[in-house]
This record gives structure tokens, C-alpha cells and sequence, in this order.
């Protein structure tokens, strides 16, 4: 069975969102959103993260169909599906697609919820 989405509020905490550019960006963590035993150890795991990702393009994956993607709580997301809810405040409903064709362009003004 496959984790749940985050939620919006878990995005926002995680996560910029530019809707002319389309990107996403990591916001910087603190250390209790870190698992460790000790202290010392969130600590040394946070730093670590945000000098390799905080203020970085997130999401930059690209699955086999050209899209952004990458893991948000141990599971894959689709960047546009995150841009659409960090946007608008919750998951698209159906399916979200890209206005001009290009898989890559994530500003809001090229994402459209539809179905099939």
C-alpha cells in the first residue's frame, strides 16, 4: 500500500513555490524534523541536509515521460501535482496537465486540473 500524500500544510513546510516560474525550491529544515537517537545527531543530520539542499531547486527529478519529480516522505510526487496544491491548496482532483505540452513548465498559469 502505497504512503500518503502529504499534506499541503507538511509542503508548505518543506518547500517554496514560484508560480511564474514554476519552481520549487527546499526551505531549510530544523533539526526536529529529523529522526535520530540523540540530539547531537538531528542536529549533525540537519546541517548536513540543508547545506546540500535548503535554497536548491527541489523536485528535479525526471520520470521516463519528462516530468519533474522526487521524494517527499519516502514517496515519489510529481512536481506539477505539488506546485497545483501548494498553489491552490489541495491536491489536484483529477488529472494535472501542462497547458502548452512541455512537461517541465510548471508555472501555474500552464497547469490545468482535467480529466482524461
Amino acid at each position: 500500500m502505497p504512503r500518503p500524500l502529504p499534506t499541503v500544510d507538511q509542503l508548505r513546510r518543506l518547500l517554496t513555490y514560484d508560480p511564474d516560474t514554476g519552481v520549487l525550491t527546499w526551505l531549510p529544515r530544523t533539526p526536529d524534523m529529523f529522526a535520530g537517537a540523540t540530539e547531537h545527531r538531528r542536529r549533525w543530520t540537519c546541517a548536513a541536509w540543508n547545506t546540500k539542499y535548503a535554497g536548491k531547486p527541489a523536485l528535479i527529478g525526471i520520470d521516463g515521460y519528462g516530468y519533474y519529480q522526487g521524494p517527499i516522505n519516502y514517496r515519489y510526487v510529481k512536481a506539477h501535482r505539488v506546485a497545483w496544491a501548494m498553489h491552490y491548496g489541495e491536491w489536484p482532483t483529477q488529472k494535472c496537465s501542462h497547458r502548452n505540452g512541455d512537461h517541465r513548465d510548471n508555472r501555474i498559469s500552464n497547469l490545468r486540473d482535467v480529466d482524461h
